[in-house]
Order: C-alpha cells, then structure tokens, then sequence
C-alpha cells in the first residue's frame, strides 16, 4: 500500500507538471497570435506600411522562440524529476511530499 500511495504522488506530480505546460505555451501562444494579429489590424487599416509591417512582423521571432525555449526547457527539467523519484522509489528510499516536489525540494 506505501508504495502505490508514493506511486500516486509522483503520477499527480507528473499530471501538474503537463498541466504547468500546457498552460504557459497556451498562454505564450496566445501572446504571439495576439500580437500578429494586431499587426495585420494596423497594416490592413493602413496605420502602418507594408515595409514597416514585414519588418515588425520578423523582428520579434527569436525573442518568440527564445520564449517557447524557455517553456519547454523548464517542463523537460520537471520531467526528468520525475524520471529521478521513480528512481529513488525503486531503490526503496522515501520521496517528499506532493507540496516539496512542486517547490523544488528533495
């Protein structure tokens, strides 16, 4: 019985983890969408030009993909953590509580 109740922690700890995930790229998606689409608003209302537009347009693509870097790297370190708590469970060793793995303590 402990070792499905551990089981059962690293499981909802793998489950906020891919719920942290899908949250920030939906949220750094929509950022992108939002501001493309509001560059195409002020080109097609002529507020700005075609040259400007293209220029705004390819400007901000590495700080978009340095974002989307940034948001799957730390989902990919929370993975692998998870991959060491079914480790440390199998060797027979106690593994913290649902609260201390979300905060980052062993």
């Amino acid at each position: 019985m402990e070792r499905d109740t551990e089981l059962l922690k690293i499981q909802t700890y793998a489950d906020y983890c891919n719920a942290e995930f899908s949250s920030a790229s939906s949220y750094t998606l929509g950022i992108i969408v939002a501001y493309y689409i509001s560059l195409m608003g002020f080109y097609l209302q002529k507020i700005i030009d075609l040259g400007t537009y293209y220029v705004v347009l390819v400007l901000p693509l590495p700080v978009f993909v340095v974002l989307l870097w940034f948001v799957y790297r730390a989902h990919s370190r929370k993975l692998s953590r998870v991959d060491k708590l079914i480790g440390k469970l199998n060797k027979g060793e106690p593994i913290p509580s649902i609260e201390d793995m979300i905060k980052g303590k062993d």
